[in-house]
């Protein structure tokens, strides 16, 4: 029997990749006693999806700015899922979804608080009321991490409404199968090696710039893995050649679910250096507890990243330094077997006591039926 109409007004939808675009997914494939509308932008051509209980539409995208997307088919589509729902599940940032949400219509809302809008540019004095008014209708707003909402200039106001349910994950099942084999035969390639692992957009917050400049200094038994594709490929690349650094830093593109799967399974260390609060969470650090990666991550100021790598248990959460303190400071860690062996056990504990699949879904359950009930 179908309980509710959810409607999600996300952002992008996979094959995008992305942390966001990961957890959308997972609503989408457990639906079974819901009818699920995803409307999601997309800046190539991507297939509608049509079947039991779910449809997701793909809206394509007409520009791009400030990492905003706009499209017309996303309006109408946003409306006619509006009209038609019990609850509105809106994954923030999206202003064009905030847009669509200001129509007078009473319907349940759910702000799925990914991140704060860190850079307003020129619009600060537009972009800010509507975040208000939309915050002001919401039923509920959803956080990841204490951390992250008590540091929120924004959400401050809204501590009433606040739900704190952290991103869960789970193991895709017998994919030994479809391993590419340039994936098997680099991992061939390098079990000699200690492998240090980073994965993400090649963005400026990211922080890889520091990572690259870390290879410098490492052991000669240890080789950097950055996964991702973005707009800083290019300028990666040169400093990797500039520093001689093409047999100690590596960039892979294009990746696959599976096929990072089986890196981050032969990895030693997960490395996060982002450098601010667009890094809220992290999807790709809890995929590192999961895979029983002790993580080294450099704090953030009112980011979730120390909840989920909690300094000296299930890895290093540190002040930022420079390279070359930075990369004594992970041999230290890899050289020490004893130490590394506890840490990857805590990650893996951590990851069943909080970040798994299932326990993120049974809380956004009950949370739709506190919202319909009230």
């Amino acid at each position: 029997m179908i309980n509710q109409k959810i409607v999600h007004l996300a952002k992008f939808f996979p094959p995008h990749k992305g942390g966001i675009e990961k957890i959308t997914s997972i609503f989408a494939n457990n639906n079974e006693n819901s009818k699920i509308t995803i409307i999601a932008f997309s800046n190539k051509f991507t297939p509608n999806i049509r079947k039991r209980n779910l449809n997701v539409i793909i809206c394509k995208t007409l520009f791009e700015s400030y990492s905003q997307p706009f499209s017309f088919n996303y309006i109408y589509q946003g409306i006619k899922g509006l009209l038609k729902s019990d609850i509105v599940h809106v994954h923030a940032p999206n202003i064009l979804a905030f847009m669509v949400l200001l129509l007078p219509f009473r319907r349940k809302i759910i702000v799925h608080w990914h991140s704060d809008i860190i850079h307003y540019h020129n619009f600060r004095f537009i972009i800010k009321p509507i975040e208000n008014l939309i915050l002001n209708k919401a039923a509920k707003i959803v956080c990841a991490t204490q951390n992250y909402y008590e540091s929120s200039k924004i959400l401050s106001k809204y501590k009433n409404k606040i739900s704190l349910i952290p991103y869960g994950i789970k193991k895709n099942q017998n994919t030994q199968n479809i391993i590419s084999n340039k994936i098997k035969v680099l991992v061939k390639e390098l079990r000699q090696k200690k492998i240090i692992i980073s994965v993400g957009r090649l963005i400026k917050y990211k922080g890889f710039d520091k990572l690259v400049e870390v290879g410098n200094f490492l052991s000669e038994d240890c080789i950097i893995l950055i996964v991702g594709n973005g707009p800083l490929e290019n300028s990666l690349s040169q400093k990797i050649i500039k520093n001689k650094l093409q047999k100690k830093v590596k960039i892979l593109n294009n990746i696959s679910n599976e096929d990072l799967a089986f890196l981050l399974k032969n990895s030693n260390l997960y490395c996060c250096f982002s450098i601010n609060r667009q890094e809220s969470f992290g999807i790709s650090l809890i995929e590192a507890l999961m895979h029983k990666l002790p993580i080294y991550s450099e704090e953030i100021a009112g980011s979730g990243v120390s909840y989920v790598n909690p300094n000296g248990i299930t890895g290093i959460n540190t002040k930022s330094i420079d390279a070359q303190r930075t990369a004594i400071k992970i041999n230290k860690l890899l050289s020490n077997k004893e130490k590394m062996k506890v840490m990857s056990n805590n990650a893996y504990a951590r990851y069943k006591k909080l970040f798994t699949e299932e326990r993120m879904l049974l809380s956004f359950k009950n949370l739709y039926k506190d919202i319909l009930k009230n």
